[in-house]
């Protein structure tokens, strides 16, 4: 973990793509995986202040002490280790397992001083393992290598890895071509070792799994799994916004948990005393700061029980323009009459916080709910993930539940959305995966996100990387909930000014919306993609591909994964009707 690299990445990029377990390649040759979190800060000294996020909504669920910003690049320097271990020499072709790039040991290149560089494939694991590919074994078969073997990686004019030679100072050789072939008998032959770099060279797991070959910069070599919660001042119900601010400090936070005991429990007798130097009451202050530190989920809860509590906050009107949430209710007798008829409520979120935590990864397959067996941990002994705080702004559209229930119980819904469940379970049943179902309600709220999504980015400049969606929905709760929240949260000034709030307001909301409804009728890929019956990852989608819906991955929460336009808008043929039909036959969205 000596290898520390001098390149600055940006704290987000520390989260995803660029987190622990991922590997960088930087322009002085070098690739690096990031280490451990453990290796980040000296796990016996306390958190600076200033690295410390308050979400004790997300402590509670992923079941941690903390969240911390990763350190910034002027105050220290992430460590790293260097992989894959295997180089070559691009003037020798000489191949040597080494841990780090550096200047090639033969006769022919030593006066030269040629820097070796790294090779560029490797074996990853479905369990989250990484290796070097056994290029040995690779040339030699299960004969293995003689005494004394030395290979040299040669790329000849083809660009096809049939084009890449690796022969052997014994006489064999063999070229790339099949690296990548799962067929029985070809491809890769390399069982894992259950190999965990960043970790430590002494944390390896049990497993004998088939690994796969694949280039290490492909995207199916690190799938972060992120967690995200958005900031709910549920402590602030009742109180005045004086102690609300109070409540909301860091300043104060830090300067109370310098008080506690090894319990953590509050120092009543300390916020009492400054209480009274801030003119407050010391009883309403200690409340709130417990109703805090406790927070609004229980320990069995998991991630999609923080959506309750956000929703309730946003339809309520929570927070105030001096807080980190705000909300205003926007009067729908402003807005066109149809409107109405789709959507109970429209919310403006003027201000919003976002804390996303990497909480571990996957590869070869994205990281799923079920998958808590296949995500490798970022952390070994440490108590704290690490995670980013970006502010923004958005909407919220609360749909018309009647309506949606009555189209959801419609036949053609269930068909649709059973379709896709059978496809995903299909594939799950292959994989030892557990079993899901899909709600109609969900695939539609989903798709319409998407549309939406892609129209904003067309009319207002917004790149679609820069805009995020987040689906509320569960139509048999005793609080129900059924609403897209559109929003942007991002370090830079593209999440702060307002343009996405504005994009809700009257006469802006319809138009967005007719041409999200417009644009999705039609795809390039018609008739295909509006009549397939199963596209996309594990075919989890039905009418949607990249020419109609799908988004760059940082904005969707279901990883691209159940769409369909047809619930949205029917069929082209208009035989099957969607949820907005009425909208395209009437000619509104023209």
């Amino acid at each position: 973990m000596a290898n520390r690299p001098k390149r600055p990445l940006r704290r987000a990029g520390l989260i995803s793509p660029f987190g622990v377990g991922a590997i960088v390649d930087y322009a002085d040759g070098r690739s690096l995986m990031t280490a451990s979190v453990d290796h980040w800060f000296d796990l016996k000294k306390p958190c600076p202040p200033e690295l410390r996020i308050k979400e004790e909504r997300l402590c509670k669920v992923l079941r941690i002490a903390e969240i911390r910003f990763p350190p910034d690049f002027s105050a220290g320097q992430i460590p790293a280790t260097s992989f894959p271990k295997w180089h070559h020499c691009p003037k020798c072709y000489l191949m040597r397992n080494q841990n780090s790039a550096s200047e090639c040991s033969s006769e022919q290149c030593r006066k030269v001083k040629t820097k070796t560089l790294p090779m560029r494939f490797v074996a990853v694991c479905a369990n989250g393992h990484i290796s070097d590919i056994d290029w040995m074994l690779w040339v030699h078969g299960e004969e293995g290598p003689k005494e004394g073997c030395q290979l040299r990686y040669r790329a000849g004019r083809s660009a096809s890895l049939a084009g890449i030679n690796i022969s052997c100072s014994c006489g064999k050789k063999r070229t790339l071509g099949g690296l990548f072939s799962n067929s029985d008998g070809g491809g890769l032959q390399q069982r894992c070792s259950g190999n965990r770099p960043w970790l430590g060279p002494t944390a390896n797991e049990s497993c004998d799994e088939l690994m796969h070959a694949a280039q290490k910069g492909a995207s199916n070599v690190y799938f972060a799994d992120t967690k995200s919660a958005i900031y709910v001042p549920n402590w602030m119900a009742d109180q005045s916004s004086k102690i609300a601010a109070i409540i909301d400090s860091e300043d104060f936070w830090n300067l109370v948990e310098s008080t506690m005991d090894d319990d953590d429990v509050l120092n009543s007798r300390f916020i009492t005393r400054y209480a009274k130097t801030q003119a407050v009451d010391p009883i309403a202050l200690l409340k709130a700061a417990e109703a805090r530190q406790k927070g609004d989920v229980d320990e069995d809860h998991q991630e999609e029980d923080l959506k309750p509590a956000e929703y309730a906050a946003i339809t309520s009107c929570m927070g105030s323009p001096e807080e980190e949430l705000y909300v205003k209710r926007a009067d729908l007798t402003k807005y066109e009459s149809w409107v109405s008829e789709f959507f109970s409520d429209v919310f403006l979120i003027p201000k919003l916080r976002e804390t996303r935590v990497l909480r571990g990864f996957t590869r070869v397959q994205p990281p799923l709910a079920s998958d808590r067996d296949r995500i490798q941990p970022v952390a070994h002994r440490a108590h704290w993930l690490p995670g980013i705080k970006v502010t923004g702004e958005g909407f919220l559209l609360v749909f018309n539940f009647e309506k949606l229930r009555t189209y959801c119980d419609l036949s053609l819904s269930k068909q649709r959305s059973e379709r896709i469940a059978e496809n995903v379970n299909t594939v799950n049943a292959q994989r030892g995966r557990e079993l899901i179902d899909v709600r109609p309600e969900e695939v539609l709220l989903h798709t319409f996100a998407h549309l939406m999504i892609r129209a904003i980015s067309h009319e207002c400049g917004y790149g679609s990387s820069a805009l995020r969606e987040r689906i509320y929905i569960d139509l048999e709760a005793d609080d129900p909930m059924a609403g897209v929240m559109i929003y942007t949260a991002s370090g830079d000034s593209e999440g702060s000014l307002g343009g996405i709030v504005r994009q809700a307001e009257p006469r802006n909301l319809e138009r967005s919306i007719r041409y999200s409804l417009s644009e999705g009728q039609w795809c390039s890929s018609d008739p295909v993609c509006s009549e397939t019956i199963g596209q996309g990852s594990d075919g989890a989608n039905l009418a949607a591909c990249h020419s109609c819906a799908l988004l760059p991955e940082t904005s969707c929460e279901y990883g691209n994964r159940l769409l369909d336009r047809v619930l949205v808008l029917g069929d082209a043929a208009g035989e099957k009707a969607g949820y907005f039909s009425e909208l395209t036959r009437d000619g509104l969205t023209l």
